[in-house]
């Protein structure tokens, strides 16, 4: 679900939004368990509202929390991780309506922190002698735990794309990278979102 208030008696846009998948069971190989929510909080402060030349200019705040597990078992062996994240950002961001098309860009700071854990294991009797024999482990767990936000750990990014309305529709399609490594990473992450209003 989403949900945007403002333009009428806040100085402010403010959007909320919240999924949650429940279970759900899926089998092909393995069985495979997977269980995620996320909860999102965004205000944007507009310091240029735009006009017919003028292109809106806007700052804002937002909040993630997500969590989730992913278990796969067969026969053989079974893996499992459950993760729990906060992200928190700051953002410019610079759009532009023409016509029924808003193409946009900023940048925008993220910090998180996380209680992420796993575990796996070998279940197959002659892959675990195998495995014993070679002085391999058969199984293991781990987990990876941030009690505070680092600030010195900040993630600063670049993103672009472009919002289409059409009657009730708003379809939007964006892109980001990692400024740090805008140069040498091939890693972008993409995002695609549509919604009736």
């Amino acid at each position: 679900g989403d949900l945007r208030i403002g333009g009428l008696f806040l100085p402010f846009d403010l959007d909320v939004s919240f999924m949650k998948t429940g279970q759900i069971n899926a089998n092909f190989i393995s069985d495979i368990t997977v269980d995620f929510l996320t909860l999102g909080l965004e205000a944007r402060y507009a310091l240029l509202e735009g006009g017919v030349i003028q292109p809106r200019v806007s700052i804002g705040f937002g909040y993630f929390y997500n969590q989730g597990s992913l278990m796969a078992k067969a026969d053989a062996a079974q893996a499992g991780v459950n993760y729990k994240i906060q992200t928190m950002y700051v953002s410019a961001q610079i759009s532009k309506t023409i016509l029924f098309i808003t193409p946009f860009a900023g940048v925008r700071a993220l910090v998180s922190k996380c209680d992420n854990s796993w575990e796996w294991s070998i279940n197959d009797s002659t892959a675990v002698a195998a495995l014993v024999a070679a002085g391999r482990e058969t199984g293991g767990s781990g987990s990876i735990v941030t009690e505070e936000y680092d600030l010195n750990a900040f993630q600063p990014q670049f993103y672009f794309g472009a919002a289409f309305r059409f009657l009730v529709l708003d379809l939007t399609a964006s892109v980001s990278t990692d400024l740090r490594h805008i140069s040498d990473s091939k890693l972008w992450s993409g995002n695609v979102s549509l919604r009736v209003s």
